[in-house]
């Protein structure tokens, strides 16, 4: 039998609910989720970057957790972070649709060693954000 593998809409809208560590200016929302679980586009857009490292419970606190996507909409520009890093459904260049695959939640609970709970740091840069 397959393991289920929950889905997670991010949503276009939303109210920002902190700062972007070290990015002053990217307010952003956490959306909690269990690790593994897929990423859904939140509205269609062009992938135009990829970053970060492998998640490490060495790694320094308030570090880079997993990898980023920036996605570029009509809208404005996200950046989603705490993404698996081998779990890239999206390439740099690529348009996407809303609903469209964008990888899974790295298991962030186990990068801080049970700390922090496993989600996704999501944010919106761009006009008419909040």
């Amino acid at each position: 039998m397959r393991e289920r593998v929950d889905r997670v809409q991010l949503p276009s809208h939303f109210k920002h609910t902190h700062q972007t560590g070290g990015l002053p200016g990217y307010p952003a929302i956490d959306i909690f989720a269990d690790a593994g679980s897929v990423l859904l586009s939140p509205e269609p857009g062009t992938i135009h970057r990829w970053s970060g490292r492998a998640p490490t419970k060495k790694a320094e606190p308030g570090g880079p957790y997993g990898r980023t996507i920036y996605l570029k909409t009509a809208t404005g520009d996200y950046f989603i972070t705490h993404l698996r890093w081998r779990s890239p459904k999206a390439q740099v260049g690529m348009r996407v649709r809303r609903g469209q695959i964008l990888g899974s939640i790295a298991d962030y609970t186990a990068a801080t060693n049970g700390v922090t709970p496993s989600h996704v740091h999501m944010g919106k840069h761009g006009s008419g954000v909040t």
